[in-house]
């Protein structure tokens, strides 16, 4: 059987989320390739991103650096 992914609730374009934190749409989309973040496809042309999702693995603090 095969398993489905549930659907964010609030699903937005790049556009929205590229306004709402004043980055670029590209920035969504290279961090959408490398794998930090989820683009929803629905058909050939129509992405959305979780709004959450994109806050939480893009403007939190990493640790990361501490030590250096």
């Amino acid at each position: 059987m095969k398993t489905q992914k549930s659907i964010p609730s609030e699903l937005v374009p790049a556009s929205v989320i590229a306004e709402r934190w004043h980055i670029s749409k590209r920035t969504l989309q290279r961090a959408a390739a490398s794998g930090k973040i989820t683009a929803h496809r629905f058909g050939h042309r129509i992405v959305r991103y979780d709004p959450n999702e994109v806050y939480a693995n893009m403007f939190t603090t990493s640790r990361d650096w501490e030590g250096v």
